[in-house]
């Protein structure tokens, strides 16, 4: 975090299942100007410590002020979320079955 600097755009969906959404273009402009305004302290949201965290993230005010910045292109998406029916154990042994089989016939 300490070397941070922004360095190329961002392309960012935003995912609202049943919701409006976005896809997001974030030139590097956009970026070097919030991150100047707002410092890398409030730019970023460290993970606690002791934690098992997918890595540092944005801000929530940070973001904001990327995706409502006049210079960030938005395509809003309406996210759909089907119904699908689907259980990854009868799957798997369907697969498992599959496998063995075509290994019975190579061994063969």
């Amino acid at each position: 975090m300490e070397t941070y600097e922004p360095k190329c755009d961002i392309l960012l969906a935003q995912l609202k299942w049943g919701g409006v959404g976005g896809l997001y273009h974030i030139p590097l402009e956009t970026q070097q100007e919030v991150f100047r305004n707002i410092g890398k302290h409030a730019y970023f949201k460290l993970p606690k410590p002791g934690t098992n965290p997918r890595g540092v993230e944005f801000s929530k005010d940070a973001l904001l002020k990327l995706i409502m910045h006049p210079n960030t292109k938005k395509i809003q998406i309406f996210w759909l979320k089907p119904a699908v029916e689907f259980n990854p154990y009868e799957r798997w042994i369907k697969y498992w079955k599959e496998g063995v089989s075509r290994s019975n016939l190579i061994q063969r």
